[in-house]
This record gives C-alpha cells, sequence and structure tokens, in this order.
C-alpha cells in the first residue's frame, strides 16, 4: 500500500504539482478517510449503541468506545478499514492515470 502512495506522489511530483499543492492533496485525502471511516463506524451503530455513546461526556473516551463497538461487531481495525480505502483510492488513482497515459497519442 505503501508503495502504490509513493507511486502517486512521484505522478503528481512527475506532472508538475507543487509541493504545497500535494501537501493539500494529502490534507484532503486525510479528512476524507476520517470522513468515511466515521461514516462507515456509525452504519454499525445501533440505537442502543448511539444512546450510550451519547451519555459518555468525555469526548476521546467515547471516541475509544465508538472504536471498540465497531471492531466487535465487524471484526476489523479501524487501521485495517483505512488501509483498505487508501488503497482502493491509489489503486483507482494509478489505473485511471494509467488508462489516460495510454490514450494520449505519443509525440
Amino acid at each position: 500500500m505503501q508503495q502504490n502512495f509513493d507511486q502517486v506522489i512521484e505522478i503528481l511530483k512527475k506532472e508538475g504539482v507543487s509541493d504545497e499543492q500535494i501537501g493539500k492533496f494529502i490534507e484532503g485525502l486525510s479528512q476524507a478517510l476520517s470522513q468515511q471511516l466515521y461514516l462507515t463506524i456509525v452504519e454499525q451503530l445501533s440505537e442502543e449503541d448511539m444512546v450510550s455513546l451519547n451519555n459518555i461526556a468525555d469526548e476521546a473516551q467515547r471516541q475509544a468506545s465508538m472504536q471498540q463497538i465497531f471492531e466487535q461487531k465487524t471484526n476489523k481495525s479501524l487501521k485495517g478499514l483505512s488501509d483498505e480505502f487508501i488503497k482502493t483510492y491509489t489503486d483507482d488513482f494509478l489505473t485511471g492515470y494509467q488508462s489516460m497515459q495510454s490514450t494520449q497519442p505519443t509525440a
């Protein structure tokens, strides 16, 4: 997975994308990952789980409990889920880039 992510960064550099823009790209990807993880977790929570979580005043404890409930219900870790998301994204990016390169006329 790291190799694919490194390939994406190298392609962006090759295409003339600035380091600042690459940083913004990584930041956007991180935000998308966070949103995707949150939505995936919430989809697994029952109404009872939500009530229980809402009764936890400490945000860090609430997040830890939410993660624990998710992992118990799905037998998946958040790291594994994150890795899946990033792998899918980088695979799709690389496939799209290769497809775009194969359709461009050569000089």
